[in-house]
C-alpha cells in the first residue's frame, strides 16, 4: 500500500506510515519495534512526525496524536466538529506542535500534540475564494537573531500564505501572499545545517524558498515536472 511519511526518528529507528497502520522500525535488522492500527477500522488520511511525536487524521474526521518515545502508545485524541474535515497536516521538527489545515472553513490550527488542545488558530480563505489549504509547514527560514520561525500555507488554488510566528506564543502576524502557478505547491524542509531552513515548494513552477538579506525569496528551479522530493544527509 502507499507509504503516506517514512521518516528517521530517535534511537536508529524509522517511522513509516501507510493508510492502515504507523510502524516504528528498526534500521539495524528492519524488524517492527512497535505497530498502531486506527480505531474502527478507520483509514489514515494523512500524517506527520518529528522525533518526538506523529499526528494522523483518521478518515479526515478524528486526529491522534501518538507518542513515539513510548512506542506508539495514544497521546490524545480530538473528534473533528461536524461539517469540517481534515485537509493536511504537518509537525514541524523544532516544535511539539501540531499544524493543521481544514477543507470546509478554509482554516488552520496549531494544537499542542501533548494534549491536542488549540493554542492558535487562523482564516485562511479569503472571502472572494473558495480554496482550502493542501500543505503546510513551519520551520525556521529567516536568521533566528532576526525573526522567529516562518508558516507556509499552500492553498489549492497556488497562492502560498506565509506568517511570522512567534516562537513562545506561536500567534501568527505578517501575512503575505504570493502566487506560484494555479496549482497547489507542496512544501519540503530542507535543513541548511546553521539552525535555518530553506523550504522546496513542488507545484508547476517549483521553487527553492530561502532567505536572504534578511527577506524571504523565491528562486524558481529547473525541475518543472517534480512530484516529490526527498532530502539526503
Amino acid at each position: 500500500e502507499q507509504t503516506l511519511l517514512a521518516v528517521n526518528v530517535s534511537d536508529n529507528r524509522i517511522l513509516q506510515i501507510t493508510p492502515s497502520r504507523v510502524e516504528l522500525l528498526d534500521v539495524a535488522n528492519g524488524t517492527a519495534v512497535a505497530s498502531w492500527k486506527p480505531p474502527n477500522n478507520g483509514s489514515i488520511t494523512a500524517g506527520s512526525a518529528n522525533r518526538t511525536f506523529a499526528l494522523v487524521a483518521i478518515d479526515g474526521k478524528v486526529l491522534i496524536s501518538l507518542d513515539i518515545r513510548s512506542n506508539l502508545s495514544e497521546a490524545a485524541r480530538q473528534y473533528v466538529t461536524d461539517h469540517e474535515q481534515v485537509a493536511c497536516v504537518n509537525v514541524p521538527n523544532e516544535y511539539d506542535v501540531g499544524l493543521v489545515g481544514f477543507w470546509q472553513s478554509g482554516s488552520i490550527s496549531l494544537l499542542g500534540l501533548a494534549d491536542l488542545k488549540l493554542i492558535q488558530g487562523e482564516k485562511v480563505r479569503t472571502p472572494d475564494s473558495a480554496a482550502v489549504p493542501r500543505s503546510i509547514v513551519m520551520t525556521q527560514i529567516l536568521p533566528i537573531e532576526v525573526a522567529g520561525p516562518t508558516m507556509l500555507v499552500g492553498m489549492s488554488d497556488g497562492i502560498i500564505l506565509t506568517f511570522a510566528v512567534d516562537k513562545e506564543t506561536f500567534s501568527l502576524s505578517g501575512r503575505k501572499s504570493i502566487m506560484l502557478g494555479v496549482q497547489q505547491a507542496t512544501f519540503e524542509v530542507i535543513p541548511r545545517g546553521d539552525g535555518e531552513c530553506n523550504v522546496f515548494a513542488i507545484c508547476e513552477h517549483s521553487s527553492l524558498i530561502y532567505s536572504s538579506e534578511g527577506r524571504i525569496v523565491y528562486s524558481a528551479v529547473t525541475a518543472e515536472n517534480a512530484a516529490c522530493i526527498c532530502l539526503f544527509d
